[in-house]
């Protein structure tokens, strides 16, 4: 049974006979993933005649050659062959895309390279910098912390530069915390450490770079290997199983993140069996300050984009208001219209109602009952009417009932 990693067909005999003729059976071993000789024994299985010896001297020195016919077969024997399966490998990951950066970034960046390259990330007074106030108090911090799956653990109510790392490579990673403090305040950064958001299982503690206005956090963690060995002194389980301890060994190996994100820049730097991150530290800071770039980038974009939003929020109000007020115009014209509407059926009413009366031979005049009702109701329609004079009326006293009430005053 062919292996997974080969595919199994059968020997072309034509083809064979046109490629043992072309060229030499060692340039076909590339080509049907076997050496010369098993071509050879393949040729001869399926009585493919073969180049004599010199046919490809003389041939590539000019000399007339003949190539010998294949002969028919009133059987051509089927003779398998494997040739090694295609391996379709998985591309690797793209690129990081190159920071789209405007003029002055690009200025700013520039900056950064050249300085890194000239070597002014590097810490001129690396003794001095040990003695940093941060430096010194996350010393007496963790000298006296406790460990916690072998990484020294910060008390919750004291501030100390986010270093989680086990008590063997404490002060190595003091150094290293040190290096990067001075570097950066030599070129202008401020680092401070504040206390972490710990509602979602966050940091205690976040060592931030204030970098071109913009907070950049980092911090170095050690790698730790979870290990489970045999619990000797406990007892078996219900079942016989073996009861293991958990417990976590330090590695010495000591990673540098930044915790920003960045889509252009590296945030992370690991110790490696040929390289130590002290010699990557002059990297990372010049990373740090080009996610810093980033990051004020980004947020000169998001500034603008809601100075653009609060201006068209804006806009948006004032024709909100333009449109409330043109609709209130038009509720007061369509309601004008029809207490018009209201006040001419109610004269063509009244003026019906009289004439209904006259012909019953009412009285009418301005001291008769059905006078001083005709009186009123014009009045009435005149109150309704917008384009007549308003009457006085006694329900213009309407307001002074404000908080009277039948049972008492309010």
């Amino acid at each position: 049974m062919a292996s997974p990693a080969f595919q199994m067909e059968f020997w072309n005999r034509d083809e064979l006979y046109e490629d043992v003729w072309k060229q030499s059976l060692t340039s076909l071993v590339a080509k049907y993933g076997v050496s010369a000789v098993a071509i050879g024994k393949t040729c001869r299985k399926l009585q493919v005649p073969l180049p004599g010896r010199g046919y490809w001297a003389k041939k590539a020195h000019g000399h007339a050659v003949t190539r010998k016919p294949l002969p028919k077969l009133h059987e051509i024997p089927r003779i398998v062959r494997y040739r090694p399966a295609v391996v379709h490998t998985v591309p690797a990951p793209p690129p990081k895309p190159e920071f789209p950066v405007e003029p002055e970034d690009r200025a700013e960046l520039d900056r950064i390279s050249q300085k890194l390259s000239t070597g002014a990330f590097l810490v001129k007074k690396p003794r001095k910098a040990l003695h940093h106030t941060l430096v010194v108090a996350a010393r007496n911090t963790l000298r006296q912390a406790s460990p916690c799956k072998a990484v020294l653990q910060v008390p919750w109510n004291e501030s100390c530069l986010n270093i989680r790392v086990s008590k063997p490579q404490l002060a190595r990673a003091l150094g290293i915390m040190a290096a990067v403090i001075a570097a950066l305040e030599d070129n202008g950064a401020k680092v401070r450490v504040t206390p972490g958001d710990r509602s979602y299982g966050g940091r205690s503690n976040q060592t931030i770079a204030t970098i071109f206005g913009e907070d950049i956090q980092f911090g170095i963690v050690e790698h730790t290997k979870h290990v489970r060995v045999p619990d000797t002194t406990a007892e078996p389980d219900a079942i016989g199983r073996q009861r293991y301890q958990h417990r976590y060994d330090p590695t010495g190996r000591l990673s540098f993140h930044v915790f920003n994100h960045s889509r252009y820049f590296k945030t992370s730097w690991d110790d490696t069996e040929q390289t130590k991150i002290e010699s990557l530290l002059p990297e990372c800071v010049g990373s740090m300050m080009k996610v810093a770039v980033e990051h004020r980038r980004n947020t000169a974009k998001k500034n603008q984009e809601e100075f653009f939003r609060k201006l068209r929020w804006e806009e948006l109000r004032e024709l909100k208001q333009q449109i409330d007020v043109e609709e209130a115009r038009i509720q007061r014209l369509e309601k004008c219209a029809e207490n018009w509407h209201r006040a001419r059926r109610i004269r063509e009413y009244v003026l019906a109602f009289v004439d209904w009366k006259t012909n019953q031979k009412k009285a009418l005049g301005s001291d008769t009952a059905l006078g001083k009702w005709a009186i009123w109701a014009l009045q009435q329609a005149d109150r309704i009417d917008p384009l007549a004079e308003k009457a006085p009326s006694i329900l213009d006293r309407r307001g002074e009932l404000e908080g009277w009430s039948p049972y008492e005053w309010r």
